[in-house]
């Protein structure tokens, strides 16, 4: 969060890191003074809890009360972690072990508990936040997990959605809409939710001491959830809905320019002429946009292409048709009228 978000840097905030172990603990927490002294600034409260998640969840609110931790509850972050729990059963899942299947479902029962304990959290939070008649108006903390972009840390995030919404949670980012993933049925069960971005504007320091210890990176995938307990406004209009970007672009056979996948209520999306929309963009697209639908054969996808303006020329009169400005022009702006940049 120091990196990412420098604006809160001069922030009075109380962070309580949770870990297994207690030598990480102590070594982030140096870290981060030392950044705060480089920038002249106080640093955070740090407050350290060495324990496994399951029992970090459970003694939480006693232990902001032995500390005096009174300060409302803004973030939770569950990053890297989630793919740790129950790592015994998690071993004994991949051996195909007689044992596997009992042991699935202690790996599932552990996700699901964490789950359960950290909605409390939230559900807590926002009760003591503001009176219920004013819910519109109370602070309602952000639950953050980030697992590894790989299958197993795409299935993880799948399953963590799906227990969130069980228990009064709300997707926010990446998911644009609260149904069933449309990744998770027909093709698209080939992939998974995940981003890949490159390294760029990590601190060049960070960058040669990675590289240093052999650990040098040119790009991550991460598979991401946001969570709230309150749902987002506008998620389903008249004449509109939203869709956010989850790909990079891509050659498509038939389509204009590149095409990048994008998640919608509607299901999978494949977005015709989109890459000039950057990954995890938020669109809002006109229900009359799906007036003519496409199916792409290897991933199921709805095709979006763009209103075609040459079936209107083929109506007008040849001598009109030279005062276009070309197709592929028309098609923008028409393109344009049907999307629409959202925020978050």
């Amino acid at each position: 969060m120091w990196f990412a978000k420098p604006a809160l840097r001069s922030f009075p905030l109380t962070i309580i890191a949770q870990d297994r172990s207690k030598q990480a603990l102590s070594l982030g927490q140096r870290l981060l003074t030392a950044l705060s002294q480089q920038e002249g600034l106080p640093p955070w409260r740090i407050v350290l809890m060495p324990s496994s998640i399951e029992s970090a969840l459970r003694r939480f609110p006693g232990f902001c009360r032995e500390h005096r931790i009174h300060s409302k509850l803004w973030l939770i972050t569950a990053a890297n972690v989630i793919n740790e729990v129950g790592e015994r059963e998690k071993k004994q899942r991949f051996r195909g072990s007689e044992e596997g299947e009992e042991s699935e479902n202690v790996f599932l029962s552990s996700i699901e508990e964490c789950v359960d304990g950290i909605a409390s959290l939230v559900h807590e939070a926002v009760s003591h936040n503001g009176k219920r008649e004013d819910f519109c108006q109370v602070h309602h903390p952000l639950v953050l997990f980030v697992e590894p972009g790989t299958r197993l840390g795409g299935k993880i995030i799948e399953l963590i959605r799906e227990k969130a919404l069980q228990t009064g949670l709300f997707p926010t980012f990446p998911c644009p809409h609260t149904q069933s993933c449309p990744l998770t049925e027909g093709h698209g069960r080939r992939t998974w939710c995940h981003f890949t971005f490159d390294t760029e504007g990590a601190p060049s320091w960070l960058v040669a001491l990675s590289s240093e210890a052999g650990l040098g990176k040119e790009a991550l995938s991460l598979a991401p959830l946001m969570l709230s307990s309150q749902r987002r406004d506008g998620e389903k209009e008249e004449k509109s809905f939203l869709a956010r970007i989850i790909s990079a672009p891509f050659f498509v056979p038939a389509l204009i320019g590149k095409a990048r996948y994008a998640c919608s209520h509607k299901g999978l999306l494949l977005l015709e002429d989109a890459e000039a929309f950057s990954q995890g963009s938020l669109l809002r697209l006109a229900n009359d946009s799906l007036h003519s639908f496409e199916q792409d054969k290897k991933s199921g996808a709805i095709i979006l292409r763009h209103r075609t303006a040459q079936k209107r020329e083929e109506k007008r009169p040849e001598k009109e048709k030279g005062k276009q400005i070309g197709e592929k022009g028309v098609r923008r702006r028409e393109n344009e009228r049907q999307i629409r940049h959202e925020p978050g």
